[in-house]
């Protein structure tokens, strides 16, 4: 728990604390340059008045998640976007909610362009799928962002979640769904069914980072 602990200590200080990897930092430097900036006031400032809302096929989808989404693309069952001068800014998908069992639809991934701020693009993009999905959950990475967008859009605060984890041999990084047991046999070389999932990837050379844990919201 100790990266959810330094997250707690400066939130009551003032202080907003964005956790980086070094994985993150090499592999996503984009990304993470372009959340510093956002956070400073720096990205040019574009407002959804002025952007047309339109569906987003699915090549284009997954285009523009794994170029400005720090967890990249996941399936989703619509993609709705913000275009300003036909180019695509901003990017809200849901689906079907993958941790609860109420029938909630999920909000799976909202982000813009990297350097752009979308002035109300959130509440646009929100208003407009919830026509036909008025019931909606999403998850807050705590390590990347507290969720007061998620606030100001009109989400109701839950409750956060426990830390969760991935694993890392140091060049790649393993989701912690991944390393199941129900999964391990799949993938991981030399695997021992008598061995718990952390026994065999410690035995495998990985090691486990935990995360800061999720704030659950919902609308």
């Amino acid at each position: 728990t100790r990266h959810l602990e330094k997250t707690q200590l400066a939130t009551q200080q003032g202080i907003q604390l964005l956790h980086v990897t070094d994985f993150e930092w090499t592999h996503q430097n984009h990304i993470i340059k372009s959340m510093i900036l956002s956070r400073l006031g720096k990205n040019q400032r574009i407002f959804a008045r002025k952007c047309r809302v339109a569906t987003v096929g699915r090549a284009e989808e997954k285009q523009f998640l794994d170029q400005h989404h720090i967890q990249g693309y996941v399936p989703s069952k619509h993609a709705l976007g913000l275009y300003y001068d036909d180019q695509l800014v901003s990017l809200m998908t849901i689906g079907k909610s993958r941790f609860s069992n109420q029938q909630a639809h999920e909000l799976l991934r909202f982000c813009s362009q990297g350097g752009i701020t979308v002035v109300g693009g959130g509440s646009k993009l929100l208003d407009t799928l919830r026509k036909t999905y008025p019931h909606i959950i999403t998850y807050c990475d705590l390590s990347k962002s507290s969720g007061h967008a998620y606030e100001a859009m009109g989400f109701e605060f839950v409750h956060d979640t426990a830390p969760g984890y991935f694993w890392t041999d140091g060049s790649r990084v393993i989701s912690r769904f991944r390393a199941w047991k129900s999964n391990l046999a799949k993938w991981l070389p030399n695997y021992d069914a008598n061995l718990s999932e952390a026994a065999n990837m410690f035995a495998a050379g990985y090691r486990r980072f935990s995360d800061c844990g999720n704030r659950v919201f919902k609308i």
